[in-house]
Order: C-alpha cells, then structure tokens, then sequence
C-alpha cells in the first residue's frame, strides 16, 4: 500500500471529502486490492493526467 504521502492537491481533496462527504480518497493500488478481494479479475491501473488514475477490472459470471 503506498505511504499516501503524495501531491498536496490529491491530499488535500481528500480532507475535503473526509470533512464534507464523510468519503475519502483511495489509491489506485488500494482500489485494485479492493477489486481482487471482491472476485474481479484482469485489474489495471491506469495513469492518466496529473495524479488522478482509472482503475479497470472483469468481474467473472
């Protein structure tokens, strides 16, 4: 699992959603460790502009 010691912007929307959602921001590794543990299959995490990813995966019939 990665440190989240990341960019300040992510850090700091991630207060934002703690303090106003009751979310939270994850990372791309958490994400996929997410999906695994609920069966999916074929999971990638993609890069995409700045700190942001998309987070793919197959959930099998």
């Amino acid at each position: 699992m990665s440190e989240k010691d990341g960019p300040l912007p992510a850090a700091a929307y991630s207060v934002a959603m703690l303090l106003w959602t009751e979310g939270q921001q994850f990372s791309g590794a958490e994400l996929a460790e997410m999906l695994a543990e609920s069966g999916f299959t074929d999971i990638e995490v993609e890069p995409t502009i700045g700190f942001w990813s998309v987070v793919t995966g197959r959930k099998p019939y």
